[in-house]
């Protein structure tokens, strides 16, 4: 928000610019001073922005215990270990037989983790005022600073005279050490400095990790948070419903999409019933919202492999405009050759990665002479689409490009590598991609290495699932792959072995505003059957709408049988009504049956009237009826 001095700059500026011809030097240092206000005015903002979230932290005697057994894992990468140091600095006194390590870091570690350490130093505040002094005369300017910020954070009157005395003289550091000692003395009326932002971005980032915010931990912030929204418990308790279909399931999960369409319910009844779908559109009772919908359901189709059992949704959404192409292309892989009859004629006006599911449609066919339509393709203005066509060609048998495509995808550090990775792991379970990966895949480093494992872990490969977990576990918590690429991590860690890679599941969700990527760690740990599950799958069950929470209480059931949902009615939130009681009981009696009715008779003499009885009554009745 522009001060009112900045306001009257902007106004100056614009009658210079339209009230006639004023001196092109005259405009240009006008407009130049307000936008020089402007930036300084939304510095300071942001800088006050900083010190208010500081406020909101804290740390705990655990603090110490948890940042020293993070410090010993390894492969740390130097930013989580620059917020380890910083949160034994901040667990004071608890931490104080870590001066010696942090003093050995400040004095020969480079980069964030020397900053870190020194700034650390100063949180711990007691033993480090001699080490920190002898850095002020560090060569290094951010060592420096770091350790002037440091002796005022630590509390120390002879500390703080050190930097008075470097405030008063004409030195180098002379103006941030004045600055410094106002932050400290007025924060409010303080100027931001680079050394200051990184002091309080590691306290924050050390307080998410290994202390409090608001006084809860961070994860426990964030899993509220999450819990909150529909679209999260909507996501995993309808698609875990999905993937096995007890008797009663399909109409629960019909009914949630009727009642509530979205992503999830669609996603769902697409998993688990693609033939049903297809029939409730076509008849009109499901009509799906938008060209988004219809994405959603093609996406389950070809992630779950449904294309045999889907033809009549892929015929129903060939009529549905920007989505053609790749219908066709899936219909192709339920065995419809004819499906791409003409497909050539529209190459001018696709996308890309149209044309690349155009591509690999052809590719699937198998026929050589589909070699020589390929040729009035060549010269595609897109790199990945070129890389494409030369793996299409090599899909086809074509010698030579298959010569050609080892020639790249063999040799990380050829100049059109990564065109042709990202080409390859569209389907990376093709021969002969999936052989060239697992060669590449030990000499990948980064993102292409995390990309390639994903993309054979996908296809069940197991050296590279092992890959893919090693890599993931040297990050800090939450620091997971973005978007689809952290979607498609999780699922390729997922299924029959999704026990071997539980730690990595809880150490990293939740995964701060990233609805689908917790959706599909949520979806791992209950594929685990982990009982790290149990409090979003207690919240899906106390809580409507009616079928997601009777299709929870039979996720509870699958993690610890039907004695764990007569616990939660043996233990109800203290806030359940009559509503929740019966409709829970109603989930009892459909999962349990009439056996579970007489349990309810003779706990704590419940009688027939009573809700969770009577709702216990009518699932029982509602199964035999299935």
């Amino acid at each position: 928000m522009f001060r009112p001095q900045n306001h009257r700059l902007w106004v100056l500026c614009a009658s210079l610019l339209f009230l006639g011809a004023p001196p092109s030097g005259a405009f240009a240092g006008c407009l130049k001073k307000a936008q020089s206000a402007q930036s300084q005015a939304q510095a300071s903002e942001s800088w006050q922005a900083l010190l208010e979230r500081d406020r909101r932290i804290s740390f705990t005697p655990r603090t110490e215990h948890d940042a020293r057994k993070r410090l010993l894992e390894p492969d740390l990468a130097d930013s989580e270990r620059a917020t380890v140091l910083m949160a034994l600095g901040c667990a004071r006194p608890e931490a104080l037989r870590e001066v010696s390590s942090l003093s050995a870091v400040a004095e020969a570690g480079k980069g964030i983790l020397r900053e870190a350490a020194i700034l650390a130093m100063g949180e711990l505040g007691v033993g480090v005022v001699a080490k920190l002094e002898s850095l002020l005369e560090d060569p290094n300017a951010d060592a420096r600073a770091a350790a002037m910020l440091a002796l005022l954070r630590s509390g120390r009157k002879s500390a703080r005279s050190r930097v008075d005395a470097i405030a008063e003289g004409s030195g180098p550091d002379a103006d941030l050490a004045r600055d410094l000692l106002v932050g400290v003395l007025a924060p409010e009326a303080s100027q931001p400095s680079e050394v200051g932002k990184t002091l309080f971005n590691l306290r924050w980032a050390a307080a998410q990790r290994f202390g409090l915010v608001d006084g809860i931990t961070w994860q426990q912030r964030s899993l509220d948070r999450l819990l909150a929204r529909r679209a999260f418990l909507d996501g995993v308790v309808l698609h875990a419903s999905a993937t096995r279909l007890e008797l009663g399931v399909a109409d629960h999960l019909m009914a949630a999409l009727i009642h509530h369409q979205s992503f999830a319910s669609l996603r769902a009844v697409t998993r688990s019933m693609p033939e049903d779908l297809a029939r409730a559109i076509a008849s009109g009772l499901v009509v799906p919202e938008g060209p988004a919908a219809w994405i959603v359901i093609l996406n389950e189709i070809e992630s779950a492999g449904l294309e045999a059992r889907s033809l009549e949704l892929l015929q129903l959404s060939l009529a549905e405009p920007g989505i053609s192409v790749r219908t066709t292309n899936l219909l192709v892989r339920a065995g419809l050759a004819d499906a791409v009859m003409g497909l050539e004629d529209g190459w001018n006006d696709m996308t890309p990665t149209d044309r690349m599911r155009a591509l690999d449609a052809w590719a699937r066919l198998g026929r050589v002479s589909m070699l020589g339509l390929l040729e009035r393709f060549e010269g595609d203005s897109s790199s990945q689409v070129r890389a494409s066509l030369q793996i299409t060609r090599a899909r086809l048998g074509d010698i030579l490009a298959l010569d050609a495509l080892k020639d790249v995808l063999l040799d990380p550090e050829h100049h059109a590598f990564g065109a042709y990775l990202k080409a390859a792991l569209r389907t990376p379970g093709e021969a002969p991609i999936k052989g060239l990966l697992r060669r590449v895949l030990p000499d990948l480093e980064g993102e292409d290495r995390l990309s390639a494992a994903t993309g054979l872990g996908l296809e069940g490969d197991r050296e590279a699932r092992e890959v893919l977990a090693t890599e993931l576990r040297k990050r800090a918590p939450g620091d997971w792959p973005e978007g689809a690429r952290g979607v498609r991590a999780v699922q390729a860690l997922r299924g029959e072995a999704a026990g071997l890679y539980l730690d990595l599941f809880v150490k990293h969700f939740p995964v701060e505003g990233n609805i689908d990527l917790n959706v599909e760690l949520a979806l791992a740990m209950l594929d685990a059957k982990a009982s790290d599950a149990l409090p979003w799958l207690r919240t899906a069950v106390w809580n409507g709408p009616f079928d997601r929470s009777v299709l929870a209480s039979l996720l509870v059931t699958r993690v610890l049988s039907i004695h764990g949902l007569r616990d939660e009615l043996l233990h109800p939130p203290l806030n359940a009504g009559e509503g929740d009681f019966r409709r829970v009981g109603y989930a009892l009696g459909e999962w349990g049956g009439l056996e579970e009715v007489q349990w309810l008779k003779v706990q704590r003499g419940l009688l027939t009237n009573q809700p969770v009885l009577q709702g216990a009554v009518l699932g029982a009745f509602g199964k035999r009826t299935h």
